[in-house]
């Protein structure tokens, strides 16, 4: 059975691997920085506006983001820390929040290395107040061992909370199908614990939204907690968008705003608790991340009180953290998203441990009947749908495309555009909506820049044939890959340098819906395939790239990978099923 020790193991364990790579990278020079992803050079200041900096570079390859931790320096000048805050014009122009800007600032060129945040201590603090009769036990002892008791909680006012839920569905502008309205009843009944699993396009954050909304009807002070500051940003904008009466409330910086409305205040917690202030309910739906709600709820005391507890992305949610929920306080944990798509990230050395897990997964080994699965796709056409099913969710009719989906097809006009190559128009004209195309063996690795010139010119084909960038997403492993491929597009298509399609790696694309994606494998090496093969044949991997479309996958890779030979089981289990994938698509050479 699992204990708070064997947590707090693995936590220190996980930090000793990840001091080694501090450690490591801290001997390599910025240009090594730079080709490992984690650093960008030849920065040079635009504008400074307040506390926040502008920079250009001429380009990057790193893996710095929005919400990245990042230390800003010259060898001969003062360092600065700082956050990023905006991305632009294809990851060349970056906005920088530092503590302050000196009057005399150094034009550049600077550098820019990613900032590792250690959040350890804070959790290890969470789960040492794990003790048997403590608040939080009982949550935690539920999810320790397969088939625990999971105490439930009796459902008080049933008509009530009937008549609400069905008050707010007449009230919807669009009809909800059978599965979200079973997990609807369900979560409004505030059961100890339950899962709803929501596969591509299937409407999880808009259910978490109505959720979220009956339960404030109800009187519940409802909490909205998340990994990231995207997701709780996701979560209320779809309860904003759905129901713009409701008052929502932001914990968190003012700027980690990306795509919340502009009604949506973000406040320190002091005000937020000031303004819930009744025991009793609450008219308010607060958001935050995690690892906020850890620091202010579990391991201080902050005089927030929820009752129901709604955690976006519990699929990527680390066990470690999930398991110190119960310390919220809440009666009813509710769980929101998908262990088939992408999981937490955890070091190469811990990531065999039964503890490297979401707390998702947790749940659905232990109790696979307190979760729910929705099963209608409003994003995915037939073929992608009957594909995603087959492939990652146990077979056709698990997982079904909605009427207004399943017909769907790629629309662009070629009709007389003679600057579509013959290749590109067959595939974009062609009636199958999955197509894999047989990439030369050229011995490539993390860079096949043949590979990107042929996946460059579909793209460039495509938009020259109407489709709109947004509207196009090209994935790959590697980000050596998708800057070759980024760079050719710019060099061929300068008008669209400011509105280029997404060219990125998975982890970058999860909750992105378009209609045509293009992914690119890069590796044609036999050999190397076998040495990376749980990560380059990942069926979570391959899940969420391909689910990202509406309408056309088109997939580069070389069969010679096919023959790779795995040394792990999990690298096994992979490849057989990324083989038994791609050999059901339409294959062109």
């Amino acid at each position: 059975m699992m204990t708070p020790e064997d947590l707090i193991e693995f936590l220190l364990a996980e930090r000793r691997e990840s001091e080694k790579q501090q450690q490591f990278y801290k001997l390599l020079s910025d240009e090594a920085m730079s080709q490992l992803g984690r650093a960008i050079t030849g920065l040079e200041v635009v504008t400074t506006k307040g506390n926040v900096i502008t920079l250009e570079c001429s380009h990057n390859e790193s893996r710095i983001r929005p919400g990245s931790h990042v230390s800003l320096f010259v060898r001969e000048h003062s360092r600065l820390m700082g956050e990023v805050v905006a991305v632009e014009d294809a990851g060349k122009v970056l906005s920088v929040a530092v503590g302050k800007v000196a009057d005399d600032l150094f034009s550049g060129p600077w550098s820019m290395v990613e900032v590792e945040r250690d959040f350890t201590i804070l959790v290890l603090q969470a789960i040492k107040k794990l003790q048997p009769g403590a608040s939080g036990w009982s949550f935690f002892r539920s999810l320790c061992e397969e088939g625990g008791k999971i105490i439930e909680r009796r459902v008080t006012k049933p008509t009530e909370r009937q008549q609400v839920v069905d008050r707010l569905i007449q009230e919807l502008p669009v009809q909800i199908d059978v599965s979200q309205c079973d997990a609807l009843k369900a979560c409004v009944n505030e059961p100890a614990v339950l899962g709803v699993q929501g596969p591509p396009g299937t409407g999880k954050t808009n259910l978490l939204a109505m959720v979220a909304e009956s339960l404030a009807r109800l009187g519940r002070r409802v909490l909205i907690v998340a990994p990231t500051h995207q997701a709780v940003n996701n979560s209320l904008a779809a309860i904003n968008s759905l129901f713009p009466a409701r008052k929502l409330v932001k914990v968190g910086n003012a700027l980690r705003r990306e795509s919340l409305p502009d009604d949506v205040e973000c406040q320190v917690l002091k005000v937020a608790v000031r303004n819930d202030s009744s025991r009793t309910s609450s008219e308010q739906v607060i958001g935050m991340t995690f690892l906020s709600a850890l620091q202010h709820l579990a391991v201080q005391a902050s005089g927030l009180a929820p009752n129901v507890i709604l955690i976006d992305e519990a699929g990527q949610l680390p066990l470690c953290q999930g398991m110190c929920t119960g310390l919220f306080g809440a009666g009813s944990t509710l769980l929101f998203g998908d262990d088939l798509q992408m999981p937490p990230v955890f070091t190469s050395e811990r990531g065999s441990s039964p503890l490297a897990t979401s707390l998702f997964s947790r749940l659905r080994h232990c109790h696979p009947a307190s979760i729910l699965m929705l099963n209608t796709s409003y994003r995915l056409n037939s073929e992608i749908c009957d594909f995603i099913a087959e492939s990652f969710y146990g077979g056709a009719g698990r997982l079904i495309a909605a009427e207004s989906s399943r017909d769907r097809r790629l629309s662009v006009a070629l009709g007389g555009n003679t600057v579509t190559a013959s290749f590109s128009r067959q595939i974009l004209q062609a009636e199958k909506s999955l197509i894999w195309i047989r990439s030369t063996d050229d011995g490539s690795r993390q860079l096949n820049l043949r590979e990107a010139e042929a996946v460059a010119q579909l793209a460039i084909h495509a938009i020259q044939s109407g489709l709109h960038p947004n509207q196009l997403a090209i994935v790959t492993p590697y980000r050596r890959q998708a800057a070759a491929i980024r760079r050719i597009i710019q060099y061929q298509l300068v008008n669209l340098s400011a509105n280029l399609p997404i060219i990125d790696t998975v982890e970058r694309v999860q909750g992105l819906t378009v209609e045509f994606v293009i992914i690119s494998m890069c590796t044609t090496d036999a050999d190397y395939a076998s040495e990376v093969a749980g990560f380059i044949f990942s069926p979570n991997r391959l899940n969420v790239a391909v689910s990202r479309a509406r309408t056309k996958v088109v997939i580069f890779a070389c069969e010679e990978i096919l023959n790779a030979l795995p040394t792990d089981y999990e690298g096994l289990i992979a490849l057989k099923k990324f083989r038994e994938s791609l050999l059901t698509m339409y294959a062109l050479s």
